[in-house]
């Protein structure tokens, strides 16, 4: 009878249960002197979930009155299975990630408070490891967000993996609130929560070696590493909260990217102040733009030989109401990730510009004016139009503008940089690789870039002439630009011997301290009405550095052949090495 009901979804009548239509294979009836039946479908919309049986002591017709008030009651216990069966789905819907299954934030953040709760009754602790995968982007973009999906769903599997029930320890049998959870948050982060773990590291240890292996998808293989950051919660912290926790272990993660990627980073309370000045610095950058607090100072760049001014870099400066005059490096970092380095970068091109354009103009200086892109900028889809839009309106000939990039940000960005950068390139205007040899290139990678001009980071500058690594190191540089056909500029030349060591290497170009720190535009226009120019051409006579000799020969202290990272098919050639000024 049950089957019957579930088969056809109808009410079944048996009047005589011991006629042969009655429950085959049975004596129930017989034995319970039962001798008639009916069953009724409980319906919800048109799926049968379950049936209700009658039976009677007495052989029975049918009765339609008894089967409609059978089908009503049955209809009203479906509308009931209905509405609890929605409620259970909107309750894990609520608690419950929709991909991967896992606990939501709104559990989490329950399960810790109530974790906490246990922990301080019993004086023992929670830990919280909060993660990012890295770099999840770049897999978004070049696989599509299916294929992330796909990551996101093994990637849960393969965290579930990582927590074992001996995670939790000091009772033998703990409850299911008490073995170590994992959730996910939104996009990339998840949480693992453990409470009383023996050791909270190696469950860490453990996220990174099953990392190693792929993740499986459905048509390729993928390599993921996460940012780890981690808090713990003890007996001596009784009015810490779920929220409290969470965050700490979330500023821990964010100073694992900082730190590399790829890392774990347990919480230390001074990151709260890191992160308290830079939430200041942001706010105070956005003043900053409204108010137009930044300026541009240029920094002359000359040429090597006789110190001919062929250009400036514009380097931007903040005039802080409080602090006073900031350098990049200080507020630089945070530009970039409050998104306002678009805005900003914008404005020092626009008004390098502007001041090359106009010089030009009232000092007949034909000078090259360079400028820094960022790697946000270059992310932006109408970066091209900008910057011929600037040209345009300032007047400045594209030969005379240079946009430098440093090798770091072309290496991360290059399938998108090389197709804008070479329009760039065809309008004319120069390209620079800034900061060269800190970052990864390769020599394919560098080939494949539009750029004419390479920019010996300080760094290697700094040890010339004697260290010899540094010496190695700016040969090879100036060699490969030179097979390349590319011009190179030494950045932060300082002294009389590191401009005559990058002068016996071939060096072009230079900038530094010892032919002029970055002026204000204000200053470097007094140089050029002061007449410190011919033909459009200026000189600047190299400054003599403190200590540096007197005029004269230098003498050479020792001569080598650089031999680390030579350029296939260059010959090295003789470096004379002075005394270190």
């Amino acid at each position: 009878m049950l089957g019957r009901t579930l088969r056809t979804g109808g009410p079944v009548w048996i009047r005589d249960l011991r006629a042969g239509d009655g429950l085959p294979g049975t004596q129930v009836p017989d034995e319970c002197g039962l001798a008639a039946a009916f069953a009724l479908p409980i319906l919800v919309r048109a799926d049968t979930v379950g049936v209700l049986e009658f039976f009677g002591r007495d052989v029975q017709e049918p009765d339609d009155l008894l089967l409609l008030l059978g089908s009503s009651i049955g209809a009203q216990l479906g509308r009931v299975i209905e509405r609890e069966t929605a409620e259970k789905q909107l309750t894990h819907q609520a608690l419950y990630d929709g991909l991967t299954g896992l606990p939501n934030r709104a559990l989490l953040r329950d399960r810790l408070h109530h974790s906490l709760q246990r922990a301080h009754r019993r004086g023992t602790r929670v830990d919280v490891l909060y993660l990012d995968v890295d770099d999840f982007k770049v897999i978004n973009d070049s696989r599509g967000h299916a294929a992330g999906d796909e990551v996101l769903a093994a990637l849960s599997s393969r965290l579930l993996g990582a927590v074992r029930e001996g995670d939790t320890v000091g009772r033998l049998a703990p409850s299911p609130v008490d073995t170590p959870l994992v959730a996910r948050l939104e996009g990339d982060e998840f949480v693992i929560l453990l409470e009383d773990c023996v050791a909270p590291d190696a469950v860490a240890e453990r996220l990174g070696a099953l990392l190693k292996k792929p993740l499986h998808l459905s048509d390729s293989e993928v390599f993921v590493s996460l940012s780890v950051g981690s808090a713990a919660a003890r007996i001596e912290d009784p009015a810490l909260s779920a929220d409290d926790l969470l965050a700490a272990a979330n500023l821990a993660m964010h100073e694992a990217k900082r730190a590399g990627k790829g890392q774990h980073v347990p919480f230390q309370p001074s990151m709260h102040e890191r992160a308290r000045h830079r939430h200041r610095l942001g706010e105070e950058l956005h003043r900053a733009v409204e108010n137009q607090e930044f300026e541009v100072h240029y920094q002359p760049i000359v040429a090597l030989v006789d110190g001919t001014i062929l250009g400036a870099e514009a380097l931007v400066r903040w005039r802080h109401p409080v602090r006073g005059l900031l350098l990049p490096e200080e507020f630089f970092a945070r530009a970039e990730e409050t998104g306002l380095i678009v805005a900003l970068g914008g404005w020092v091109l626009q008004e390098a510009c502007g001041q090359a354009a106009g010089w030009r103009e009232t000092y007949g200086a034909d000078l090259s004016i360079a400028v820094n892109v960022s790697g946000r900028q270059l992310r932006e889809a109408g970066f091209v139009a900008s910057v011929r839009g600037v040209l345009a309106s300032t007047g400045l000939a594209p030969r005379q503008l240079c946009l430098e990039l440093t090798e770091s940000v072309l290496m991360e960005h290059q399938d998108d940089a090389i197709g804008m950068l070479t329009a760039l390139r065809e309008d004319g205007i120069h390209l620079a690789v800034d900061d060269f040899g800190t970052g990864y290139s390769s020599l394919g990678a560098l080939r494949r870039l539009p750029a004419d001009l390479l920019k010996i980071d300080r760094s290697f500058v700094t040890g010339l002439p004697d260290d010899e690594e540094d010496s190695s190191i700016a040969w090879t540089i100036v060699r490969l630009a030179q097979r390349l056909g590319m011009t190179v500029l030494a950045e932060g030349v300082a002294t009389v011997a590191q401009r005559e060591a990058l002068c016996a290497l071939g060096c072009d170009q230079a900038q530094g301290y010892l032919f002029s720190p970055p002026l204000p535009a204000a200053t470097f226009a007094s140089e050029l009405a002061a007449g410190r120019h011919s033909g459009g051409r200026m000189r600047m006579p190299p400054q003599r550095s403190a200590g540096s000799p007197d005029s004269g020969p230098v003498r050479p202290s020792a001569t080598r052949t650089p031999r680390r990272q030579q350029v296939a098919g260059v010959r090295p050639q003789t470096v004379q090495l002075t005394e270190r000024q």
